[in-house]
């Protein structure tokens, strides 16, 4: 289905990379190789929980937040939460999404 480019079709494609993104872990790095600060990519500490952290990413002046949360022993990415917009008809909505991240450490394999 061909979708014209839109807002809402933007932001999704933003979060489908970010999701597949912990694939690749230096893309999610907040910093450039420089040590300066990336200024597309933030990442914010949760208030809660130790082992949850929220990604702000600006892309093009699309924003989009995941919720990430961590195994507090390998520290790799347990689930991600997000408000995803989809289409429905020809309106969109937003849909709380979770999205679980099943990753094998190493000395699991």
């Amino acid at each position: 289905m061909r979708m014209d480019d839109s807002p809402e079709l933007n932001e999704g494609e933003l979060l489908r990379w970010c999701a597949e993104a912990v694939m690749f872990p230096l893309a999610l790095v907040w910093m450039t190789k420089n040590g300066e600060e990336n200024s597309t990519l933030k990442w914010h500490a949760s208030d809660v929980d130790e082992n949850a952290a929220t990604l702000e990413f600006n892309h093009n002046g699309t924003n989009v937040r995941l919720n990430f949360n961590f195994d507090s022993q390998t520290h790799l990415v347990t689930s991600m939460h997000c408000m995803r917009p989809r289409m429905v008809g020809t309106m969109t909505e937003r849909l709380a999404g979770k999205d679980i991240v099943m990753i094998m450490s190493v000395a699991e394999a």
